[in-house]
């Protein structure tokens, strides 16, 4: 892959399709990103965005769940992770994933009877946590909040209209 404009974005949130889920599972289990197959169908359930490259392949993943964090006064929010695979990580697509992801996931909160009002990242890849100090990722504008109990630095991206 050699260029952002190759890949196409597939939003499977809120959707039940067995056969993307399905696909997602292989590509996790061939990228050695999850091998244990009741994780593999958990995660499957929380699947946002698939992105394929031009011969419909799964290149890339994006997941959340919701979680009601006792830290930011008890309010509902979607904990979010995304997976590229090694050979397609090219300049912007973790931009452009996320990004889509964000707005799949904002658009449905709308009708979600908790009323989520954002999204937090653990940063467990050490090239954003040790890299990217900032304390406001400006592409997703993400803030960040402070560090897990394990030092991995955690931020938040708020919904519009978001009230704490």
């Amino acid at each position: 892959m050699k260029s952002i404009r190759e890949i196409q974005f597939h939003k499977v949130w809120s959707k039940n399709d067995s056969f993307i889920k399905k696909q997602a599972m292989e590509f996790w289990k061939k990228q050695n990103v999850l091998i244990n197959e009741e994780v593999l169908e958990q995660r499957s359930r929380e699947l946002i965005m698939v992105a394929t490259d031009g011969n419909q392949n799964i290149i890339a993943t994006s997941t959340a769940v919701k979680r009601k964090l006792q830290t930011l006064n008890n309010n509902w929010f979607y904990e979010y992770r995304c997976f590229i695979a090694q050979s397609n990580r090219v300049l912007g697509f973790d931009t452009h994933l996320t990004l889509e992801s964000l707005q799949a996931l904002e658009e449905d909160s709308t009708s979600d009877p908790d009323k989520p009002i954002g999204v937090y990242v653990v940063a467990e890849n050490e090239n954003l946590h040790k890299k990217v100090t900032e304390a406001v990722w400006r592409p997703y504008k993400m803030y960040f909040i402070g560090f897990t109990v394990k030092g991995l630095p955690i931020r938040v991206y708020y919904f519009k209209g978001a009230m704490i």
